[in-house]
């Protein structure tokens, strides 16, 4: 995923895919990154938030995309590595 230049519409066009769709994303762009998801879809999405995938410490966040958003918001601070799954159109 860009980190500045053309995100949006990158994430404009994924969303529009009937597709389930997942891609990395820094710690310090998570919540970002989700907020934007919500911003640019025209449904409320399901997805998962994988922490550390494939490791010893994996956490994984899943529900509706606002859910998700509450509870990572609500932490101290995020680090590792996040992969970011979101659902496909309904």
């Amino acid at each position: 995923m860009p980190q500045k230049k053309g995100k949006e519409k990158r994430i404009k066009y994924l969303l529009s895919l009937p597709n389930t769709f997942a891609f990395y994303e820094s710690p310090f762009r998570v919540v970002k990154t989700l907020k934007k998801l919500i911003d640019l879809s025209e449904e409320t999405r399901m997805v998962a938030v994988v922490r550390e995938i494939s490791k010893v410490y994996e956490e994984v966040v899943r529900g509706d995309i606002h859910e998700v958003l509450s509870q990572l918001e609500n932490r101290d601070s995020l680090k590792g590595e996040f992969v970011i799954v979101v659902s496909g159109l309904k």
